[in-house]
C-alpha cells in the first residue's frame, strides 16, 4: 500500500469515526453545566478534527491524560478553556469514581502493556467516566497500522517479526538498527479482538470500522445513565 492511498484511507476511516464519536457525546449525559471528558492518551490535533466548532456549541470540557510531561501540545489555535491537561498512568488512575462525564480513548489501549495492563485499563476508563468511547485497531484485520507496508506481519511469530525489522523497512519507525530496537517496537502495540474487548467492556456496544466487509477497527461505546450508577470498579488486584 502507497504512503498516499494510506492517508486518504486513514482519513477517510477517521471522519466515518468522529461521525460516530460526535453522536456519543450528543447522547452522553452530563452532572454538570459542562460535558467532562477525560481523554486518556489524548491530543488536541484529535478534537481539532473533531470540530471545535460542534465541541464548543456542545459545551465540553476535555482533559488530556498523558504519562509523560513531554506529551502535552497546546494548540493556540483552540478554543480558551476547552482543554486542560493532567499527567499520570491510565492504568492507575487518581480521578475518583465517575467524576468525568465521558472517557475517551483512541488507539491506546493496545499500546499499554499486556493483558493485566490492559485489563486495569479497561477498569480504569469503566470506573472514572460515566460514559466512554474506547476505540482499538482489530487484530484479525490483515493489516496492522503500525506496519502498514507488510499486511499481515502481526500474524507472524514474535521472534520472526523482530528479526524482519532488522532487515526490512516494514513499520512506521522504518528498520530497526538492532535487536532490541526490534522487539521494543514488536512489542509496543498488542492488538486486540472483537472477543476481548467484548470481556474488557461488558456493559458497552462493540461495534466496527470496515473495509471490504473486514472490521478493520472496534469500538467500545457505552452511554451511562444520569444517576451515575458504577459501570467498573477499581480491581486493586491489577494495580498492585
Amino acid at each position: 500500500m502507497n504512503s498516499s492511498l494510506k492517508t486518504s484511507l486513514s482519513t477517510r476511516f477517521r471522519n466515518a469515526r468522529d461521525v460516530k464519536l460526535r453522536d456519543a457525546l450528543a447522547r452522553a449525559p452530563r452532572h454538570g453545566e459542562a460535558l467532562r471528558i477525560l481523554d486518556l492518551g489524548g491530543r488536541t490535533e484529535y478534537w481539532k478534527r473533531v470540530g471545535y466548532d460542534f465541541l464548543t456549541e456542545l459545551g465540553v470540557s476535555i482533559t488530556l491524560q498523558n504519562l509523560h510531561e513531554s506529551e502535552i501540545v497546546p494548540d493556540p489555535g483552540a478554543p480558551k478553556g476547552l482543554f486542560d491537561w493532567a499527567i499520570g498512568n491510565a492504568c492507575d488512575l487518581d480521578h475518583a469514581d465517575k467524576s468525568f462525564d465521558f472517557t475517551h480513548s483512541n488507539s491506546v489501549i493496545e499500546h499499554v502493556g499486556l493483558w493485566r495492563e490492559m485489563e486495569a485499563f479497561a477498569s480504569e476508563a469503566r470506573r472514572v467516566g460515566v460514559s466512554y468511547y474506547v476505540q482499538t485497531p482489530n487484530f484479525w484485520f490483515p493489516v496492522e497500522p503500525h506496519f502498514w507496508s507488510f499486511p499481515m506481519n502481526h500474524w507472524l511469530p514474535r521472534p520472526m517479526r523482530a528479526g524482519l525489522m532488522r532487515h526490512m523497512k516494514l513499520a512506521t519507525a522504518g528498520k530497526a538498527k538492532d535487536v532490541g530496537e526490534a522487539y521494543r517496537f514488536v512489542d509496543s502495540a498488542r492488538l486486540l479482538t472483537k472477543g476481548q474487548m467484548r470481556f474488557l467492556f461488558p456493559e458497552a456496544e462493540i461495534s466496527a470500522e470496515r473495509v471490504a466487509l473486514l472490521p478493520k477497527s472496534l469500538i467500545a461505546t457505552y452511554i451511562g445513565s444520569t444517576s451515575k450508577s458504577p459501570t467498573g470498579a477499581k480491581q486493586e488486584g491489577l494495580h498492585g
